[in-house]
């Protein structure tokens, strides 16, 4: 008892006439004159561990007064994340003291939940602070309260300023050494000041498509980078742009990078699935808005819109008509999949994309739900690619050859599901290797098996959801059954012809 609550003191204590032995409390001394074997020694005897230590560790001490109490704080910051390992969840690691008398031990009452990871003391001088014998409650909760507010001020000034001074070291310890990224984004998420998200956001580091693999840059070095720009134009200065993916390669590989590369746009990549959610949060960061690179509403997204309406009539793209034929069919084909079809210029070397209002991350957080079922998607063709060429041609000679209709069937369908991994949207491919199998087995010139496709239809339907088929000046029911009943090859001669009369006599 008297260790737990009483080794602080500055008179001696004695049991049984023999003195009791203290380590003495380190935080109320000025920290310059406490030594680092000092500071190691108390966290090892708080914490029964040995993990502190490391050169990706910090200490805050300090001392400070208000009008209503002074307050004495050391602060360690571990060099590991049990959280991180999946072992447990932090307890909230701050004693509180008053007078170097313990009042309570890992108190939630003075520690955000999202500082839980932090362990220390902090010993309060007040008047105001009330002891009960339980020792299990404080009375004054505003000043508790404001205690509370206060070491999450001081504990982000902290870190901003290592962060300055040690750019390196801070990204170390914040996200390549053990991923103390997560509480802070979790404390953006979660704070409802402004102000305060907006600190938080200082601390937050990302790789970039301009930076090295493990290179990791602030928000404000993006938007000093942007700044000095000189060859951009000043639209593209008013926005930040990240894109959701598990890794740096995907990231470099996504379809929705060619427009950015091809501005030399700096994007941020956000590897862990609640950056989403924090951007979402922040919406914007030095009145720089947020806007994820698969977004219809950025200057750039809008730019290539507009050159989409007035792109040219070359050769080697569709025109707008064989477009608008191109897309009703899509749409009309795949319905459970597919809710809108349009063309696109911010693509290059891709065929298509996904674009949704709804943010990656958002889309993340349904799939969790229990019995949640992908809504259809809006989708964007690129009329030059060789593929949607290509498609278009095998659909428009359907008369000539129903088998071609197939051929364009799965080969579209192949092209959707595509577009769904570059988006991250398909959480086990081995969903659509069916439908890769059919692929082959068309360009082989074989059956392929459209039951999947004709069941996903049926049972689309069967939900009630709606879908706009004018194309070909059908009703909904009556293009259902049209795309549904796809011609096959037939092994015999006159295969044509008996598909032919299978599609007049629908």
């Amino acid at each position: 008892m008297i260790k737990k609550y009483s080794a602080y003191l500055n008179f001696p204590i004695k049991l049984e006439n023999k003195e009791i032995k203290s380590t003495g409390a380190i935080w109320s001394k000025k920290p310059k004159d406490v030594t680092p074997e000092e500071y190691k020694e108390f966290y090892n005897m708080m914490t029964h561990q040995t993990s502190y230590g490391s050169d990706a560790s910090y200490t805050f001490h300090s001392h400070f007064d208000t009008s209503e109490f002074s307050a004495q704080v050391l602060v360690y910051f571990p060099s590991s994340s049990v959280e991180k390992l999946g072992f447990q969840r932090y307890d909230p690691g701050l004693n509180i003291y008053s007078r170097k008398v313990l009042v309570k031990k890992n108190a939630p009452e003075i520690c955000h939940n999202w500082l839980r990871f932090i362990k220390g003391v902090v010993d309060i001088d007040s008047d105001q602070i009330k002891i009960h014998v339980s020792r299990e409650n404080m009375q004054d909760s505003h000043l508790i309260s404001q205690l509370k507010e206060m070491i999450a001020t001081k504990v982000v000034d902290f870190l901003i300023r290592q962060a300055a001074k040690e750019p390196a070291k801070y990204a170390k310890w914040f996200v390549l050494y053990n991923e103390f990224d997560v509480f802070v984004k979790e404390g953006i998420f979660t704070t409802n000041d402004e102000k305060k998200k907006q600190k938080l956001a200082k601390l937050l580091r990302f790789e970039t498509n301009k930076t090295k693999a493990n290179e990791l840059i602030s928000l404000d070095e993006y938007i000093q980078r942007l700044k000095d720009r000189t060859d951009l134009n000043e639209t593209y200065k008013n926005e930040i742009y990240f894109v959701a993916s598990p890794t740096r390669e995907v990231a470099l590989r996504s379809p929705y990078m060619e427009a950015f590369e091809e501005k030399s746009l700096e994007v941020l990549f956000c590897n862990e699935r609640m950056d989403g959610f924090v951007f979402q949060n922040l919406r914007a960061f030095e009145n720089l808005k947020f806007y994820n690179i698969d977004s219809n509403d950025s200057v750039i997204a809008k730019e290539k819109a507009a050159q989409s309406s007035n792109a040219d009539s070359s050769t080697d793209t569709l025109t707008d008509s064989e477009c608008d034929e191109l897309s009703k069919w899509i749409k009309a084909t795949f319905p459970h999949q597919i809710s809108q079809v349009e063309t696109t210029t911010r693509l290059k070397s891709h065929p298509a994309v996904l674009v949704d209002p709804q943010s990656q991350s958002m889309r993340f957080f349904m799939q969790t739900m229990k019995n949640y079922t992908l809504p259809p998607q809006r989708l964007q063709i690129n009329p030059k690619h060789d593929i949607v060429r290509g498609m278009y041609k095998l659909f428009k000679d359907k008369d000539l050859d129903p088998f071609k209709l197939t051929q364009a069937t799965v080969i579209a369908q192949q092209l959707i599901h595509n577009a769904f991994i570059a988006a991250g949207m398909i959480e086990d491919a081995r969903d659509i290797l069916p439908d890769i199998n059919n692929l082959m087995v068309a360009l082989l010139g074989g059956k392929p098996d459209t039951s999947t496709l004709d069941k996903k239809k049926e049972q689309y339907k069967d939900n009630d959801n709606e879908f706009d088929s004018d194309s070909f000046g059908a009703t909904a029911t009556d293009t259902a059954t049209t795309t549904t009943d796809i011609p096959q090859p037939d092994a015999t001669k006159d295969n044509t012809q008996t598909s032919k009369k299978d599609e007049s006599g629908k």
